[in-house]
């Protein structure tokens, strides 16, 4: 096999695509670009000397020259996906306490509740006054004979105060009667007149008994005693006066009209 000769122009060529290749391919490929345009066919003898390249192409094959400036960014690209949430972080501090807020409105009345147990019984309290329906009461079982003058039958005691007073008995005459019985309520401290009187009238000659009752009202500025005083006809009539009562109830104001 007749071999091809390496011509000036070969070499030249030959190291024109060496720049191009050196121009636009990394440095680590262009060994392996020069392998592939340049063989061991096309050079005489099997060796390429620095001796044969120009200055230039020794220059170019001896180092890398310096990084050119760089280039204007380039568009935007479209925004990506989301990428997965991440994990939760842990929980920060809490916060300083806040002001006081204002005051709400006041609710609804809530349902009544169900009564309480029974509380204890209080102590006792202090006596009030005494109210002004007090009443004073006398009653004797039996009776007396009546002469022709007044006698006490029956009487009460009463403290100062108003009073509304009811006396009554049962009286009786003689055969002989001649006049009646009369019984009349006083004041033992003012005899000479009658609160209030009655009598009983059997008429002439006739034995007679009934009940005479007799009421009145006094208005007592100090303790006063209260008397039923009776009288009967003359001693030889046989008049008589039996089972007396007397009731003095106290009120707080008399209306007399």
């Amino acid at each position: 096999m007749k071999r091809r000769r390496l011509t000036y122009a070969n070499v030249l060529s030959t190291a024109a695509l060496l720049l191009v290749a050196v121009s636009v391919t990394p440095l680590g490929q262009v060994a392996a670009s020069a392998a592939a345009l340049v063989t061991s066919a096309d050079i005489k003898d099997g060796t390429i000397k620095a001796k044969d390249l120009s200055a230039a192409v020794r220059g170019e094959l001896g180092q890398v020259g310096p990084a050119g400036p760089a280039g204007s960014a380039g568009f935007p690209g479209s925004t990506g996906p989301a990428g997965p949430a991440g994990p939760a972080g842990p929980a920060g501090p809490a916060g300083p306490k806040g002001s006081t807020g204002p005051t709400g409105a006041a609710g609804p009345a809530g349902p009544t509740g169900p009564a309480g147990p029974k509380g204890a019984t209080g102590a006792t309290g202090a006596t009030g006054p005494a109210g002004p329906s007090d009443t004073w009461a006398k009653y004797v079982h039996g009776g007396q004979e009546l002469q022709n003058q007044m006698a006490e039958v029956i009487s009460v005691d009463v403290p100062a105060g108003n009073y509304v007073v009811s006396a009554q008995a049962t009286a009786s005459t003689g055969a002989n009667a001649v006049s009646p019985v009369f019984c009349m309520l006083r004041r033992s401290v003012d005899s000479s007149g009658p609160l209030w009187s009655g009598e009983i009238d059997g008429g002439d000659d006739t034995a007679f008994q009934a009940f005479v009752s007799v009421h009145s009202f006094i208005a007592a500025p100090a303790a006063t005693r209260i008397v039923l005083a009776c009288q009967g006809g003359p001693s030889t009539v046989n008049d008589d006066i039996r089972d007396p009562l007397i009731v003095a109830t106290k009120v707080g104001a008399i209306h007399a009209s």
